[in-house]
């Protein structure tokens, strides 16, 4: 894995990368694999030589995919496929007779012996290309078949070093007549022995930043609330679209109750809880306690059910230089000031919002499509138009279309989202184990800005009304910023009410517990960290794909019921079901 290669070698060297960079590496490396596996090495050239590289790095990984796809078969009567035949496929067979090079120059002669290829072939050989590029898993579909039309102009100019020599895509198929063009031919009659069954280093699902810890920490303390999640009258929301405003007013008034009569410490909390739940529900109905955020006696609570499941996790050792720079760092990022208003109670409650997510909801399932036909080329009966760009996990429009205020936030907060990241590991423990699993599962090793959740979203000037995230799976993390007053975040079903100030932050499962804001004064925005539901099917069957040949994925541990063949070609390991 690549959290086993960091240790085992990266981590050994005199002046090592921290993992965050390293995974970062990964996932640009990967991205250039891709792209290179669509329009060879001479593609990556070229965009460097266009002053591209920050492009290569900021693109996602299911657009480089997609961008791979479209180069290796490109639609003739689309404008991008002509474009491709028209500018792309002539300029990189300029480029490569203007300044060849050989693959040996890109990979250890080891390699590309095992792939029966001889060591000075040329990079934009395609047939030569595609068989090493292809040997790379990016925890996607494999890529689409090159269209030999589209590319027929790179074939007819050979390498400049070997103008008298036919191209390999051309006329050099057999591991035989390969041997005849490497250097050691001319001295040894001997053929080449048969390669090893072993295909280049896979990049395997990208694990998680950091392990999930043995114990807890011993800065945070753990209280058994009596609370019961699973009691059958928690599993409804009992607000609907009809009443969400009426339902919303209603509830802000009794949790603002608690604040009039707030605990005097944490220990009188504690007191409260004890008694406020009949059979895992509330007694009153209408009641809620207020959790005294000046009274901790700990950087961290838990609130742990009757069976030590986490359900709610508080924090509020942001440390003090984060907190003071947090929301300044967002308006600096967004380019804007306008965006975070003043607001007061009686303002209408409407806020914006940004979601840099990867989903994998409203998938184009491959459960009636061939096995053998590649999903890009696949047609479905009685369906005009599919969408091959929702084959796979894929990033939200947001993410694609901001995508410079995307970085220019995640960049701004590097240092908050990499402290979050490092408390949950240290405070959660395996309560987001799942979450863990849909992360690692992304197309060509791509990194989340905030460890474990597939979705960030940035809401400004926000005052939510009572709901359910119902597409959400598992845990959901709030950081609030700004300056305001009031705005506290309340959970119905618990009873609890929690006066989050700017810089702390409160994980829940907001799938399954109906939350809302009080009204505030001032300026107000929060930061979410959610995972998407659907991400269920790509674990289980990879959307209905799982028995496609074009499938190029390892199963993660602890996902799917089938054996997994290592690469030597014998059984490694056995993967056990999640959802038994």
């Amino acid at each position: 894995s690549i959290a086993g290669i960091y240790e085992k070698e990266v981590a050994k060297w005199e002046n090592p990368p921290s993992k965050r960079t390293f995974y970062d590496w990964v996932e640009e490396g990967s991205k250039v694999a891709v792209l290179a596996a669509g329009g060879t090495m001479y593609l990556i050239v070229m965009l460097c030589l266009a002053g591209m590289k920050n492009t290569i790095s900021a693109m996602s990984g299911d657009v480089a995919h997609a961008m791979a796809n479209t180069l290796r078969a490109p639609d003739l009567k689309d404008p991008v496929g002509s474009l491709v035949c028209s500018t792309i496929v002539p300029t990189l067979s300029a480029l490569r007779y203007i300044a060849p090079f050989n693959m040996s120059a890109l990979f250890p002669t080891i390699y590309l012996v095992k792939k029966s290829l001889p060591l000075e072939v040329d990079a934009g050989d395609l047939a030569a290309s595609d068989r090493v590029m292809d040997s790379f898993w990016f925890s996607h579909f494999s890529l689409a078949k090159r269209n030999p039309e589209a590319w027929k102009q790179l074939l007819l100019i050979p390498h400049k070093s070997f103008r008298d020599a036919p191209s390999l895509s051309r006329a050099l198929i057999s591991r035989e007549e390969l041997f005849l063009l490497t250097p050691e031919a001319s001295e040894s009659p001997t053929p080449l022995p048969t390669p090893l069954p072993t295909p280049l280093p896979t990049l395997a699902p990208l694990p998680s930043p950091c392990e999930l810890p043995s114990s807890l920490a011993p800065n945070v303390i753990s209280i058994t609330t009596g609370f019961d999640a699973e009691h059958p009258s928690h599993q409804k929301c009992g607000v609907t679209r009809k009443n969400t405003t009426s339902w919303t007013e209603c509830q802000q008034l009794l949790a603002g109750h608690s604040l009039n009569h707030p605990p005097a410490s944490f220990a009188a909390f504690q007191e409260q809880l004890r008694s406020f739940y009949d059979g895992g529900i509330k007694k009153s109905e209408d009641r809620y306690l207020l959790i005294p955020r000046d009274d901790l006696p700990s950087e961290a609570i838990r609130f742990e059910g009757l069976d030590g499941k986490l359900q709610a996790l508080l924090c509020t050792s942001m440390p003090q230089s984060m907190r003071d720079s947090l929301t300044d760092s967002i308006r600096a990022a967004l380019g804007r000031h306008d965006i975070l208003r003043q607001r007061g109670p009686q303002d209408e409650p409407l806020f914006e919002a940004l979601h840099f997510s990867w989903y994998n909801r409203y998938s184009t399932k491959g459960n009636s499509n061939s096995c053998d036909i590649h999903p890009s080329l696949s047609r479905r009966p009685g369906i005009l138009k599919t969408n091959y760009f929702q084959l796979a996990p894929r990033t939200s429009t947001d993410l694609r279309k901001f995508q410079n205020l995307y970085l220019n936030l995640t960049e701004s907060l590097s240092d908050v989202l990499e402290w979050v990241e490092s408390k949950i590991q240290e405070l959660v423990g395996r309560d987001t184990e799942i979450q863990i699993e849909c992360c690692s599962s992304l197309p060509l090793n791509s990194r989340v800005p905030l460890f474990p959740f597939t979705g960030l979203v940035f809401n400004f000037n926000v005052s939510t009304k009572g709901h359910r995230n119902v597409g959400d799976l598992g845990f959901c993390l709030v950081i609030p910023f700004g300056d305001y007053k009031g705005g506290h975040l309340c959970l119905k079903e618990p009873g609890w009410v929690f006066d989050l100030r700017p810089g702390d932050f409160l994980l829940f499962n907001s799938s399954g517990i109906t939350h809302f804001n009080l009204l505030y004064e001032g300026i107000h925005g929060s930061i979410v960290g959610h995972t998407d539901k659907e991400f269920l099917n790509w674990l289980s069957d990879f959307n209905g794909w799982k028995d496609n040949a074009y499938l190029a994925v390892h199963h993660t541990a602890g996902v799917g019921d089938e054996e997994v063949m290592d690469d030597t070609g014998g059984v490694d390991l056995t993967y056990h079901d999640l959802f038994y």
